[in-house]
């Protein structure tokens, strides 16, 4: 066999993450986020999807597209440990590997035929960006491929926190209509729940900015307002949202005073 060899994308996924911010760290972390995979037309073949079907579970070989390969180093910062500490590539799931390669696993939550598209599969968990190539699928087997005794490495040694989370209005106002029931909408905001939970247990709390008269050493006010249901010096509106733990100003919240 050759030292090298040329592979051929079957297919490309489809979600809301056009960049790679945001995009969970690892398949199955948000089991609502929901994607679809759309082969190429030399693969759009029925036949290579029957009995597919009758997995719950698929595994992606896809590329690292959003990076800008120029190399690769034995030793890399695994944001697992803050990005203070090396572990060797092959310790790790960094793009930055010989070859910029991903391994994810996905529920198969359905297949359907669409116009032009041939039969599309609908996912479920995936960690990919929109576009992401896909390389291979393959079924997940619970048999051979579960080791719930596995051990986990360095990651099982750092701490794990369950976040509440809840998105604020003004984020869900940016939601277009048809996908605001969507569960990976419904998800982030208990994510975004959790989060505001977890920090308040640790004595951050946001700070109380519209309605309130402006106070110099809680808010920063960069721009005046007409408003004539508010009194003059009251912040009318707020623009990035300011913290506080305990007593001290982590962050001054960004608003709009009333003249």
């Amino acid at each position: 066999m050759e030292d090298t060899f040329s592979l051929r994308v079957i297919a490309r996924l489809h979600c809301d993450f056009t960049t790679k911010f945001g995009i969970p760290r690892q398949s199955g972390l948000v089991p609502e986020q929901r994607a679809t995979i759309v082969f190429e037309p030399p693969f759009r073949d029925a036949n290579a999807l029957r009995g597919l079907s009758g997995y719950s579970h698929l595994w992606l070989i896809w590329g690292f597209s959003g990076i800008r390969q120029t190399g690769w180093s034995p030793m890399v910062k695994p944001p697992r440990l803050g990005g203070n500490k090396r572990m060797g590539v092959f310790a790790t799931r960094s793009p930055f590997r010989p070859n910029p390669l991903g391994l994810s696993s996905v529920r198969l939550l359905g297949m359907e035929p669409r116009p032009g598209q041939g039969i599309v599969l609908l996912v479920g968990g995936a960690d990919l960006m929109d576009n992401t190539p896909i390389y291979d699928i393959k079924p997940y087997l619970p048999y051979v491929d579960s080791h719930p005794e596995a051990q986990e490495g360095f990651t099982g040694m750092t701490r794990r926190h369950r976040l509440e989370v809840e998105i604020p209005e003004q984020w869900l106002a940016m939601v277009p209509e048809e996908k605001k029931d969507e569960p990976f909408v419904e998800g982030m905001t208990k994510i975004y729940r959790q989060l505001l939970t977890e920090l308040e247990n640790l004595g951050v709390t946001p700070i109380e900015a519209v309605g309130q008269e402006f106070d110099p050493e809680l808010h920063n006010a960069v721009m005046q307002v007409e408003n004539e249901e508010l009194e003059s010096g009251t912040v009318a509106q707020e623009l990035q949202k300011g913290y506080k733990y305990r007593d001290s100003v982590v962050r001054h919240s960004m608003v709009a005073v009333v003249q």
